[in-house]
């Protein structure tokens, strides 16, 4: 009778270490699992913060570009207000030339008897 009781002792304490054993593997199995979640999440965050810092520097990129093509472009229209600048003292210059020695021959023409 002792020897039935200890063996039946014996076959409960198996069977609290089976159920031991797999509730520790089934920790084991949800912790990894944990675990792998974690490190895709962590390859997601990367990804995205890759993919936001790459669209930061396009949109950089493209203001650059558009101030250097207005820069661009003011020059361009500073450079062709002072040509027409130049160009339009250049025709004063000529008129009033012109109009001076107009004024002289008529001066000259008066004088003349």
């Amino acid at each position: 009778r002792h020897a039935a009781e200890a063996k039946r002792q014996a076959r409960a304490v198996e069977k609290l270490d089976d159920l031991e054993a797999e509730r520790t593997e089934e920790a084991a199995i949800k912790a990894a699992d944990a675990a792998e979640r974690a490190v895709e999440s962590g390859e997601m965050s990367r990804e995205a913060a890759r993919k936001q810092d790459e669209s930061r520097r396009h949109d950089e990129r493209e203001e650059d570009n558009a101030a250097r093509h207005k820069a661009r472009e003011a020059d361009d229209a500073a450079y062709a207000a002072a040509h027409a600048a130049h160009k339009a003292a250049r025709k004063a210059r000529e008129a009033d030339k012109a109009a001076r020695k107009e004024a002289q021959r008529a001066d000259q023409h008066e004088a003349t008897p």
